[in-house]
């Protein structure tokens, strides 16, 4: 009787320890360490501490200014910006080795099958052989390193999500930002022209007011200082508009020559300020996702650490 309990016995225990070893896992768990900080400074009491919202929807900020020409552009940024398309990549990389990770904790399956056909010996028939196999391994996690590697992953996929929506959040500010700056630039460009054209009539009557003797040398030479002044303007805002539109070209991912706009009288009739006062300023600093990034690789990197740790 005894023969046949104990190695049930020791069957059972063996089975009772690998599952109470699989509970372990390798390294302590990371404890926040207790910073003495103040809940608010002295020269400002409006400092608070910042709390991550990087699940908070951002939605199409850029539709309270009313552009369609700016949606155009945000939506073609969004579709092939190489930059955000760099971001996703490594994003989906994270996934990928998040879910390379997570297979280590289950079975792991093969199978494999051929086929043969040959003659056995000389005036003997054809015949034909099958093969297949199939087989299974698991390897338990009993010191719960492929755990602290899940974990990790976890960590390392929400970081790159987190760097994902703040790459792409700092692209739609670049490309609105220039885009709003082309606009100015060609509102002071047409300003500029008129004041060179303005100018331009002026030194024409001082011209006809010095040859009937009306003024002198130094009227002439003043209106044609002038003059002059308003086209060195007019050629410098001339290239800052260029460097705009082959600053927003490269944000798009498209050739300069592609890129060319005439954008007088295309400004809506809504104010900019109102437009900006339609922006969310209340914890805007929170709404960052680079806050988020931060905190999540760091706990990839401790979850790392913990996994080499003991």
């Amino acid at each position: 009787m005894n023969r046949t309990t104990t190695p049930l016995k020791h069957g059972l225990s063996a089975i009772f320890i690998a599952t109470a070893l699989a509970g372990c896992a390798v390294g302590p768990d990371y404890v926040k360490p207790k910073l003495d900080i103040p809940a608010s400074f002295k020269e400002d009491g409006r400092w608070k501490t910042a709390e991550p919202q990087d699940a908070m929807p951002r939605g199409d900020w850029w539709a309270v200014f009313q552009d369609p020409t700016l949606n155009g552009l945000m939506d073609t940024l969004n579709k092939q910006s190489p930059t955000i398309a760099q971001a996703e990549a490594q994003y989906r990389e994270a996934q990928a080795q998040l879910r390379q990770a997570q297979a280590g904790l289950f079975p792991s399956l093969s199978a494999n099958a051929s086929q043969s056909r040959g003659v056995s010996s000389p005036g003997a028939g054809t015949s034909n052989a099958y093969n297949l196999g199939l087989s299974a391994s698991w390897e338990v996690d009993l010191w719960g390193g492929v755990r602290r590697e899940v974990e990790a992953g976890k960590a390392k996929q929400q970081a790159s999500e987190a760097q994902l929506a703040a790459i792409r959040l700092s692209s739609q500010a670049q490309l609105a930002t220039a885009y709003l700056q082309l606009v100015v630039a060609d509102r002071q460009l047409a300003n500029l022209r008129d004041s060179e054209k303005a100018l331009g009539e002026a030194l024409k009557l001082t011209h006809n007011q010095f040859a009937a003797g009306i003024v002198g040398d130094d009227a002439v030479a003043s209106a044609e200082s002038q003059w002059h002044t308003a086209q060195a303007a007019v050629v410098d805002k001339r290239l800052t508009r260029a460097q705009l539109e082959h600053a927003i070209a490269a944000q798009l991912g498209q050739a300069p020559a592609n890129i060319c706009w005439h954008l007088n009288g295309c400004w809506p009739t809504k104010s900019l300020t109102n437009s900006c006062a339609a922006l969310p300023a209340a914890n805007i600093c929170s709404c960052r996702p680079r806050l988020a990034n931060a905190r999540l690789t760091g706990a990839s990197s401790r979850s790392s650490m913990q996994e080499t740790g003991n």
